[in-house]
């Protein structure tokens, strides 16, 4: 696989005056906006890779296996060595998430709810009264694991935090 250097990676992109980005000009950007180079030679098993993880390389060597390399700037087309460091998916994701940049998408909003948060504050306030798991769990059709990952907020914890400060139902 061909090596870049940063002065290579500097030629192929055009600086963002405000920023200092070096916003990736050569060829077409990738999915997302990121910037893609073709490495390697199609005969014998060229491929694609991500430019920002280029310019990591080219500055601080090969990226270690399992990890990511990340913009501080948010910009995906951006090869810039310093706005890149190097974090776990898990770095990653947070990093979007902190940014807004990744929706965190819990309760009804999220595509994978079953539960409303009327449905979970009702099985709440039961359990509150005094009702058992296994009698919420029968009248309200749910499984009793369902009922008890809701009652002991292994699901929906935010709404039973919620109830917890505000004392209401």
């Amino acid at each position: 696989m061909k090596t870049w250097t940063t002065e290579q990676l500097y030629e192929q992109s055009t600086t963002e005056p405000n920023t200092g980005c070096w916003l990736w000009t050569r060829g077409v950007a990738a999915k997302m906006g990121y910037a893609s180079v073709y490495v390697g030679r199609s005969r014998t098993g060229g491929r694609n890779a991500g430019g920002h993880r280029l310019a990591w390389a080219a500055l601080h060597g090969a990226v270690p296996a399992g990890m990511c390399v990340c913009h501080r700037c948010d910009q995906p087309s951006c090869v810039n060595p310093d706005h890149l460091f190097l974090g776990s998916h898990r770095d990653n994701t947070r990093d979007m998430i902190r940014k807004g940049r990744k929706p965190v998408l819990c309760g009804e909003k999220s595509p994978t709810a079953v539960r409303t948060e009327s449905t979970v504050r009702e099985v709440l306030r039961s359990h509150r009264g005094g009702e058992g798991p296994t009698s919420i769990a029968r009248r309200m059709g749910m499984t009793l694991h369902a009922a008890k990952a809701l009652i002991y907020g292994r699901k929906w914890r935010r709404v039973r935090e919620a109830i917890a400060n505000d004392g209401a139902p």
